[in-house]
């Protein structure tokens, strides 16, 4: 194994991404030499981890293993007779002028693709958490079956999952997170911003020897 990764490489990520204890969930599972590239109490982006972090692959073909394709918060979603997975209104960002949120209803839209290694049920949840990692909702568990077809390399499962509403208490920066058999594989943000409400400016009113 080779010497430890330079936090350096990772450090124009820091203080923008997901706490480090965060991570901790984020990291199990993968090699002591990734493990060595984090420093405690330094914020990292987990979604940059894999690019910045792992060893260098020599090719992209080596790469085997589950891999997220679509991984969105949206107003709606749906799939069709025909396995098509229809997005409608994807967005990570919510404004409103005061808090508590209270946001209708809306979905997650999932779309992963499988190695026939990986063939079988697979447990999926989702968690929906603020920028110390707290959860500010229950997680939502759900499972899927993988089936490899014949003369097929790999297998997909998408997913539509309903949130009826959403609440929220704070502005901020919120974390959705997807976890594949206890494994966590990426995390979207969603920033929940303050508008500005500006006065209105009333019209000139002219005035004249009558008024």
């Amino acid at each position: 194994m080779g010497a430890p990764l330079k936090l350096q490489s990772a450090r124009p990520y820091q203080s923008k991404g997901m706490p480090a204890s965060r991570l901790q969930v984020f990291l199990q599972g993968h090699t002591q030499r990734f493990k060595a590239g984090i420093v405690q109490n330094h914020c990292i982006r987990p979604v940059y981890c894999y690019r910045y972090l792992l060893p260098k692959q020599k090719s992209s073909a080596t790469i085997t293993g589950m891999k997220v394709e679509v991984f969105t918060l949206c107003d709606y979603a749906t799939i069709d007779m025909a396995s098509k997975l229809n997005i409608l209104g994807s967005f990570d960002r919510i404004n409103v002028p005061a808090m508590p949120l209270n946001y209708p209803l809306c979905a997650i839209a999932i779309k992963m693709r499988f190695d026939p290694i990986e063939a079988g049920v697979k447990r999926i949840r989702i968690s929906f958490m603020d920028a110390d990692g707290r959860l500010v909702m229950p997680s939502i568990d759900t499972q899927t079956q993988i089936n490899i077809a014949p003369n097929e390399s790999t297998a997909t499962a998408q997913l539509v999952l309903v949130i009826p509403q959403l609440k929220l208490l704070n502005f901020g920066e919120y974390w959705i997170g997807l976890a594949v058999d206890g494994r966590q594989e990426i995390s979207i943000p969603l920033y929940v911003r303050q508008t500005l409400n500006t006065p209105q400016v009333q019209p000139h009113q002219p005035t004249g020897p009558n008024t």
